[in-house]
């Protein structure tokens, strides 16, 4: 069974964490600023979130979809961020720096359960939207069937979807 990141994890960044993030600083923007104006907003889902940031302030993959959403919010792109995180107290808090971001206006929504709990309701609200999933490549993921299936329940065929 899947136990998720530690304390000592959390310290701060390391293999492969660091290449994770580079790859989201690089690509989450590009992907938000050609599709968000196209479709109506962006929608993202971190499915293994984390605590969101480092013990040393580093941003994690959360903060860094959050800061993302931040900035393209001035080109009039609106995204719609969702953060999944099992353990409570990574949970709590992925959730005290999701809540530093709403009080800024973004949207960012935090639930503490599984990805397999929460997908099929990010599908839903992405419905005429450009979709990003974003399922940690460094850990366990959904299983290839759950992911199949509820993909497939949606018409993603027209809105550009990245997973």
């Amino acid at each position: 069974m899947a136990i998720g990141a530690t304390d000592e994890y959390w310290q701060q960044n390391a293999l492969p964490g660091i290449y994770k993030h580079a790859l989201l600083r690089r690509y989450i923007p590009v992907f938000g600023g050609k599709t968000g104006s196209r479709a109506a907003k962006v929608v993202v889902l971190d499915g293994y979130a984390g605590r969101g940031r480092f013990s040393n302030g580093e941003a994690g993959s959360a903060e860094l979809i959050m800061q993302t959403a931040e900035n393209q919010a001035s080109r009039r792109i609106l995204w719609n961020c969702y953060f999944f995180e099992k353990d409570p107290k990574s949970f709590t808090q992925l959730q005290a720096v999701a809540s530093e971001y709403q009080s800024r206006g973004v949207s960012a929504t935090a639930g503490n359960h599984a990805v397999e709990d929460g997908l099929a309701d990010v599908l839903a609200s992405a419905a005429s939207s450009s979709l990003f999933l974003f399922l940690d490549p460094c850990g366990l993921g959904v299983p290839y069937d759950t992911l199949v299936t509820t993909v497939n329940s949606t018409d993603r065929r027209r809105n550009p979807t990245e997973i």
